[in-house]
């Protein structure tokens, strides 16, 4: 009598039940909990198949088991469990591949500029290997400089003035933003004649937004500049002989001539 009991305890001769399967969802290789009743304490009496494919068994209780998922293509599968013979089914596991998370763009810096300058883009999901990343000005290729999951460092290739697409594609994923190009120019200077002291408005575009960032030369010397906007730089004229001179605007890098003051 005592060994009869001790097999229904452990159990052989009694019929397996499932209660739940947790995760209903994943991929080979995770851990599924099976609960339910009458497995076997030893777990070489346990076989746990997804679809009739052998799953690992790596603990087991009388009313648990752990197991690992095993290998399946996408798609729902029923979970069998076999205790010494019986079969216990009623549950299914979905095997589901993760998506591959997406690529963004979240920012461009600076967001315009000219041909050749170094360009930053941010964001989320790029290679770290700068060979895999492809990125587009319109339709010019840029050199990619430097990658890595968040950050891109390219040369903004020849374009015309205006806004263009900046496309970056990784394999099949794509994120898009918009790179302006700037054409540095003196379209007006006013007015066009005075004395030291005079204050002159040279207009055009493609300045530098703060006084800082622009450099101004008359005849050679650098002149004080009073205030200047991305299309406006006011200067005060320095003493100077009598005649006719040009301006010279150094800004992000690039230098142009014009005038005559």
């Amino acid at each position: 009598m005592g060994a009869c009991q001790q097999n229904e305890q452990d159990g052989a001769g009694v019929q397996p039940e499932l209660v739940s399967v947790i995760p209903v969802k994943g991929t080979a290789g995770t851990t599924v909990i099976i609960s339910g009743l009458n497995f076997s304490e030893n777990m070489k009496e346990n076989s746990v198949t997804f679809g009739g494919a052998e799953a690992v068994v790596r603990a087991s209780t009388s009313n648990r088991l752990t197991v690992t998922a095993p290998s399946n293509e996408d798609g729902e599968y029923p979970v069998t469990v076999t205790v010494n013979g019986r079969k216990a089914e009623g549950f299914t596991f979905t095997y589901a591949t993760p998506a591959e998370p997406e690529m963004s763009i979240s920012g461009i810096s600076p967001a315009e500029g000219f041909v050749g300058d170094e360009v930053a883009i941010m964001g989320e999901n790029f290679s770290p290997v700068a060979s895999d990343m492809t990125v587009m000005f319109g339709e010019k290729q840029a050199r990619v400089l430097q990658s890595s999951a968040s950050l891109l460092r390219v040369t903004a290739p020849e374009n015309q003035k205006g806004s263009v697409g900046v496309v970056v594609t990784y394999g099949s994923k794509t994120a898009t933003a918009l790179f302006t190009y700037l054409n540095l120019a003196i379209t007006d200077v006013s007015p066009a004649s005075g004395v030291e002291g005079t204050e002159v408005t040279i207009k055009g575009e493609g300045f530098g937004e703060t006084v800082d960032a622009n450099t101004v030369l008359v005849n050679g010397s650098e002149v004080r500049i009073k205030s200047a906007s991305a299309s406006e730089l006011v200067v005060v004229m320095p003493k100077l002989p009598a005649g006719t001179y040009g301006f010279t605007v150094r800004a992000r890098g690039h230098e142009v001539v014009g005038g005559p003051v």
